[in-house]
């Protein structure tokens, strides 16, 4: 199965070297990458990613996080990279900040095939190589094409 490609990642929410402080801001830098026109989905995206990183750390280690929510009124699936300036105090397994997350929303209700999606995004950035290449990618283009296997 494909675990992401250009229509779940586009360039544009790739968003590299932003000022996130917070695991609240990282959900809101999110939120506001997949919002719409009107801003809709802004409150149900964060609120949605942080009720789920309340229930269990979505810090996957090593520097990276795989937030991930079901949301109401979002149509498709979509993905969206952030990169933080500096490290965001998450609650990781290793005790490191976040500096890199990759956020995947689905539409509610999820699907078994959102599921196995979600897992192989987990395996994908468990690679300690997929791992070091992303931290060495300085354009959305090479994070791109890590995640999706291209490079």
């Amino acid at each position: 199965m494909e675990w992401l490609n250009v229509k779940l990642l586009p360039g544009e929410r790739i968003l590299l070297d932003r000022r996130v402080g917070s695991e609240a801001g990282l959900f809101a830098v999110v939120a506001r990458a997949v919002a719409g026109p009107a801003g809709r989905l802004d409150a149900p995206v964060r609120e949605r990613l942080a009720r789920r990183h309340a229930r269990r750390s979505v810090a996957l280690g090593g520097g990276f996080a795989l937030p991930h929510a079901a949301v109401p009124g979002l149509t498709t699936t979509c993905a969206v990279y952030v990169r933080s300036s500096t490290p965001i105090p998450m609650s990781a397994p290793d005790g490191c900040g976040v500096t890199d997350a990759l956020a995947l929303l689905v539409p509610l209700p999820g699907l078994a095939a959102d599921y196995d999606r979600l897992m192989g995004l987990t395996s994908l950035l468990g690679r300690p190589a997929t791992r070091v290449a992303l931290l060495q990618a300085r354009t959305a283009r090479e994070v791109q094409a890590i995640l999706m296997g291209t490079s």
